[in-house]
């Protein structure tokens, strides 16, 4: 008997050994995808985050939108080489990001320290709201301003786009209520009518192309000619994304999951929505993948009082069958002394 409460203890007290082990995991909320997994929801505290490339042994895949919305503790992260897909509005409202930050092996995503963009179509997905630069130009090799991407830049002032770029999505720079100019370089940029929404009303955009807002009488933003080179305000120099060999919050209905990118015909650019990503198969198999695999949520508290849980039953089990074989023993014919 003495055996196995040794044993029942010795299991008790590995399992209290691997609570913190297994809690370095449980900082995100997580779901089955068909390649992998998906994170939802980043749990934890940290103030310099390292999205890890496995968690519990599966892949780290995909960054769901809004995995890090508005956490206002996160100071920098970076995403690791397995990531293929990211979703709109991910960093979105992180008031204390200055710095985001890709492994170079992956093929798929690149930054440049404050901008996330995806390599393929060169579509900018992210900026880092908590960047304290007032100016921002984006790098010349970005051809897509996607949906949100500078959501909640509170400290931006002025912003200047780069010649050559094809569209900027919606909402875009909703919530940067700081800031003051946007000019929009290349005339032939097509800007998204809800680029304006809930755009700081103070700001003057300064482009020589056409907005079309006559479904949209609420948005009363300057609208005046793009300036001549000498005129426009000096903004600090960005050195645009190294190229390598591998080649938003909105409550209006939009689809977050959506991605961005410029189709064009022989008339006009328009920035779509859609849900492409690198290596992924047919959305159809995805979602049935989705469909049928529960949701695997994480969390610290639960996890912790499960073990314990476990291990108070494990101890419990013990303690009785060593009573109960002691009753047995003492009740079988000839166990009394005579």
């Amino acid at each position: 008997m003495r055996k196995i409460i040794s044993v029942c203890m010795a299991m008790f007290m590995m399992l209290l050994v691997a609570i913190p082990v297994l809690a370095v995991d449980t900082d995100y909320s997580c779901s089955p995808n068909s390649t992998g997994i998906t994170i939802e929801k980043y749990l934890g505290s940290e103030e310099n985050v390292v999205i890890p490339d496995t968690i519990f042994g599966n892949t780290v895949t995909e960054i769901n939108s809004r995995a890090f919305f508005e956490n206002t503790t996160i100071k920098s992260v970076k995403i690791p080489a397995t990531v293929t897909f990211i979703g709109e509005l991910v960093f979105a409202g992180d008031t204390s990001l200055t710095s985001i930050s890709v492994d170079p092996s992956n093929p798929n995503f690149a930054s440049d320290g404050t901008l996330l963009y995806r390599k393929e179509n060169k579509r900018a997905i992210s900026y880092a709201c908590g960047s304290p630069a007032k100016s921002y130009t984006v790098p010349s090799s970005i051809k897509i301003i996607a949906p949100n991407c500078f959501w909640g830049s509170q400290n931006l002032v002025t912003v200047t786009t780069n010649k050559g770029l094809s569209g900027i999505g919606y909402y875009s720079f909703a919530k940067c209520d700081n800031l003051k100019s946007l000019y929009v370089s290349d005339p032939s940029t097509f800007i998204d009518p809800d680029l304006f929404f809930e755009m700081n009303p103070a700001t003057t955009i300064y482009y020589d192309g056409e907005i079309d807002l006559s479904s949209y009488p609420a948005y009363s933003l300057k609208i005046l000619p793009y300036p001549t080179e000498t005129t426009v305000p000096p903004t600090k120099p960005v050195v645009a994304p190294k190229e390598t060999d591998a080649s938003q919050p909105s409550s209006t209905g939009k689809a977050d999951t959506s991605t961005s990118a410029v189709s064009e015909n022989s008339e006009t650019t328009v920035v779509t929505d859609e849900s492409t990503t690198v290596g992924e198969p047919s959305s159809e198999t995805v979602t049935e993948a989705l469909a049928t695999a529960p949701v695997v949520e994480k969390n610290n508290a639960t996890l912790i009082k499960c073990l314990v849980a476990a291990g108070v039953l494990l101890l419990a089990a013990g303690v009785f069958t060593y009573f109960y074989m002691k009753k047995r023993k003492t009740s079988l014919p000839g166990s009394e002394k005579k």
